[in-house]
Formats: C-alpha cells, sequence, structure tokens
C-alpha cells in the first residue's frame, strides 16, 4: 500500500511558494536618493582664517571648472563660490562646527575644525567628486546574462529556499518509507 509522503509534498510546495514570492517580491531597484552624498559626517581640518580649500572632480578625477559650492550652517547658506579651471575654490572666514557642503545635487555633512582641534583623521584639502552614480550593494539588478533584472534578495531567497528544500526531499527520501508500528509491550 502506497501512500503519500507529506513532508515530500511540503518542501516542493515551499520551494514553489518561495521561488514565486521572491521573484515576484518589490525589492527596490531604484538609485538612492540624489541629495545624498554619503552617510554620516567627514571631519575637515579648516587652515589659517578658517579657510577651506576643496577640489571638486568627476568620477575619473578630472577637474571639474565653473561649479557652484555653497556652505551652509543651520540651514542657511554662509559661503558661495565657483570652482577654478582647475576645480578648486578656496573660502575663508569659516568657523568650526556642522556644516553642509553644496555642489550642484550633490550633499556632503562634515564637520569643520580647527588646526589645533582637528582629529588626525581629519581632511586637510578634500576632494568632492561631482556626478557618477553610487553603487551600494543593496541595489540594482544582478549583473550578468544569466539573472538579468533580478534583485539579488529576490536570487539569494531563492537560492536559499532551493537548497533547504533540496536538504530536506534528500532526508526525507530514504527507503525507511514503510510504516512499522510500534512493538507492544
Amino acid at each position: 500500500m502506497n501512500t503519500p509522503r507529506p513532508l515530500i509534498t511540503l518542501p516542493v510546495r515551499l520551494l514553489c511558494l518561495l521561488t514565486f514570492s521572491a521573484l515576484m517580491s518589490t525589492v527596490s531597484a531604484a538609485p538612492p536618493a540624489p541629495n545624498t552624498g554619503g552617510m554620516g559626517f567627514r571631519d575637515i581640518r579648516l587652515g589659517d582664517g578658517g579657510q577651506l580649500r576643496l577640489q571638486v572632480v568627476s568620477p575619473a578625477g578630472q577637474p571639474i571648472a565653473r561649479q557652484i559650492v555653497s556652505i551652509q550652517h543651520e540651514g542657511k547658506e554662509i559661503a558661495r563660490s565657483q570652482t577654478s579651471p582647475q576645480g578648486q575654490v578656496l573660502i575663508r572666514g569659516l568657523r568650526p562646527g556642522l556644516h553642509l557642503i553644496q555642489v550642484g545635487r550633490q550633499q556632503l555633512n562634515c564637520r569643520l575644525w580647527t588646526a589645533r582641534t582637528a582629529p588626525p583623521t581629519a581632511l586637510a584639502n578634500p576632494a568632492f567628486v561631482l556626478g557618477g552614480t553610487a553603487v551600494r550593494g543593496q541595489y540594482g539588478p544582478v549583473p550578468g546574462p544569466l539573472f538579468p533584472n533580478v534583485a539579488p534578495a529576490a536570487l539569494a531567497t531563492t537560492v536559499t529556499a532551493a537548497a533547504v528544500a533540496a536538504i530536506i526531499i534528500g532526508k526525507n527520501s530514504g527507503d525507511d518509507s514503510t510504516f512499522v508500528p510500534p512493538a507492544s509491550p
């Protein structure tokens, strides 16, 4: 007498459900918001007289001329300048504290320090990389021809579900399928 084994059909159903839900999930493949320039704060050391020397470059490292650089403190613009043909800008009269540097649509939160109080990791002459796309691990499809337009989270969920289902099916597919009632005392 062959009786259906519910433990074999359960993993198959689970695998189908997880695969379908993973592939149909709405894992965002949208790029990050355009106004974010990074996470946290950058420490920047000011020069004498509160001067900030900044260079604006492309992702390839080429200087970008005639870009407007805005420095904001507590939501108000306190300085504005345009980059030179070499992509450099020099702004004087800045004070230490939390500031926002904006170049085009990109922003950078920073802490400005005097030379005497700056931490050792503070940048003296920072470069601002303008343009390019920030690539983060959780965004975008998996590159390559095998899985075009599949979000990484969906692919990882599918592979994990398949592995778990294969292990369960393998464990339950032994020859011990005949039911033997326990011996009575």
